[in-house]
């Protein structure tokens, strides 16, 4: 039987989950800052915090704007529950009321800590300035009530949403989690050894 430490057999080229943190206060000074690749003002937007009743709504934007993304399944309303109830959800939507994405985000009071759990934006609404908008004005909104500090997870893969953050002033990346994603041939599976050395990788030098 393999031990805990032996390589996952059959599974395969891995996915590194990289957390990035950051001043709140730096971050929402950039709010002032125009995104030069945005070629046409940010459309009017605001966040609705999620009801019950509109927990459909949110699994299928949750559905398309996640598509593709490493390691976020598909969720239930068991999950979506879940996450409602334990973080801030926030539907954004348009001024018109068309929904185009949502945030999730953990706060943590005690320690003065928020992070940025989920920024999912449906894809005929990226490129426009919408999600960067969104990350700034919610920045802003913590630092003012005393969050000091924020936190974004991002897939090594999502090279596109890294660099936003990046751009944002998120630094400081540090190794969160590692996932697995597609077969590996026998012949491909790591030694006890490599899978070993893998698995203490701290941190990720840029």
């Amino acid at each position: 039987m393999p031990g805990q430490n032996d390589p996952p057999v059959g599974l395969a080229e891995y996915t590194d989950f990289i957390m990035l943190r950051a001043p709140a206060s730096a971050i929402a000074a950039e709010a002032s800052k125009l995104n030069p690749k945005v070629q046409s003002p940010v459309p009017d937007w605001q966040r609705v915090r999620i009801t019950t009743d509109r927990i459909g709504q949110f699994i299928e934007i949750h559905r398309r704007s996640m598509a593709g993304v490493a390691n976020v399944p598909v969720m239930d309303k068991a999950q979506a529950y879940e996450l409602i109830e334990d973080n801030q959800v926030d539907l954004i939507e348009l001024n018109n009321g068309e929904a185009v994405g949502y945030i999730s985000v953990l706060i943590d009071n005690t320690a003065h800590t928020a992070e940025f759990e989920q920024i999912g934006i449906l894809p005929e609404w990226r490129s426009k300035g919408i999600g960067r908008a969104v990350m700034q004005k919610t920045a802003a909104e913590l630092a003012a009530a005393g969050i000091e500090t924020l936190f974004v997870l991002v897939a090594s893969v999502n090279t596109k949403a890294r660099a936003l953050y990046e751009k944002l002033g998120f630094g400081e990346p540090t190794l969160y989690s590692r996932w697995f994603q597609k077969n590996l041939t026998p012949a491909e599976i790591p030694t006890p050894e490599q899978w070993s050395a893998r698995q203490k990788q701290p941190e990720i030098v840029i």
